[in-house]
Parts: structure tokens; sequence; C-alpha cells
């Protein structure tokens, strides 16, 4: 079984998607997969965090003196999540995973939302920066985010249709919503 979890930036859902890793004993992908990625196509794991969940159309350097397009960093994490899907229980976060696994039917996608003042207040608190600050930068990760998988995926980032379970963070504790994640993909799974 495979969760993947798309999230508003500050809306919780790296937290929570930790918490139904930890529950569920299985592994835990974000800034994990770029590091997959890195090691399986034998380039440097900086180009992968510098192409992270960010659309553009330049390309970077390898090690290997060559170039790499983003298109051609997508494909590669791309591949890693397949082969991670094919291998492996796992929760996977952002990187288009839901839209890259579509046609897996082992997969429960979760996109978790919460309000703006909500992310705002958990931003600064978790950054130490001013409200306006925080704004801007929910704002900034937001639109970064939306462009990389609209541009990816030829879809709408966030559209509830591409996802089974669509949550607000600021209704129920972390801890719940990771619970019902669980049980409803675990529902799901039953199911097939």
């Amino acid at each position: 079984m495979i969760i993947t979890i798309g999230r508003q930036f500050g809306s919780g859902g790296k937290a929570i998607a930790a918490l139904v890793a930890e529950r569920l004993g299985v592994p835990l992908y974000d800034d994990a997969l770029l590091r997959r990625a890195a090691v399986e196509s034998g380039f440097d794991e900086a180009i992968f965090k510098q192409a992270d969940e960010r659309r553009g159309i330049f390309s970077f350097s390898s090690v290997f003196g060559g170039s790499i397009g983003r298109e051609e960093v997508f494909k590669i994490q791309s591949e890693t999540i397949r082969g991670i899907a094919m291998r492996e229980s796992a929760v996977i976060v952002g990187r288009c995973a839901n839209y890259v696994l579509r046609d897996m039917p082992r997969t429960f996608n979760v996109f978790i939302a919460a309000p703006m003042s909500v992310r705002v207040e958990r931003i600064c608190r978790k950054r130490g920066v001013s409200p306006q600050e925080a704004e801007e930068l929910i704002a900034a990760t937001d639109r970064s985010r939306s462009r990389y998988y609209d541009f990816f995926t030829l879809g709408r980032w966030g559209a509830a249709a591409d996802y089974d379970l669509c949550l607000d963070s600021s209704v129920l504790s972390y801890d719940t919503l990771a619970g019902a994640i669980i049980d409803l993909a675990q529902k799901k799974m039953q199911s097939l």
C-alpha cells in the first residue's frame, strides 16, 4: 500500500504524513525521495533539490559534465516513485506522486489543506517570522507547488477529484487525522 500526501504549505501535511508512516511502520519519502532518486540515477542530489517541486525550463549541470533538464529530473524522480511503489509500502509526500501512481490500484491519495489564517499562525510559530512574511512564504510556496504539479501533470494542484480524501487540518488534531487516513486507506485496500 502506498499513501500519497499532497499538501498546502503550512497545513501540517508533512507532520501528518510522518505520523501515518510511523504508525504503519513504513518508510516516509519526502526529502529521502530526492536522495534515493540521486543514488539510483547517479546524478548529484543537489540537482534534485534545486528542481524540487519547481517548474522551469532550465537545465542543471551534472557531476559528469553534461546537463539535465527539469523534465528529465521529473522523469527520474517519477521512476523512483514507481520503483518504491513496486517494492514496498510507503508514505510519499508531494512530488506529484498521486499522478505518477494513478494507474496503481494499491494507492490512497490524500490532499491536506487548512485556512490561510491557520497556516499563517503555524508558519509564524515554526519559523519565527511576522504574519506578513508567513503569508508571503505560504503564497510563494503554494504557487511553486501548483505550477510544478500543473505543468507536469496537465492537471490542477489540489483538485479534489484527483484524491481519495481531502482534509482540513484545522478541524481535528494531527493524530486524529493520521488515524482517519490509515483507517480509510486500509478500507480501500480491503475492497480491492
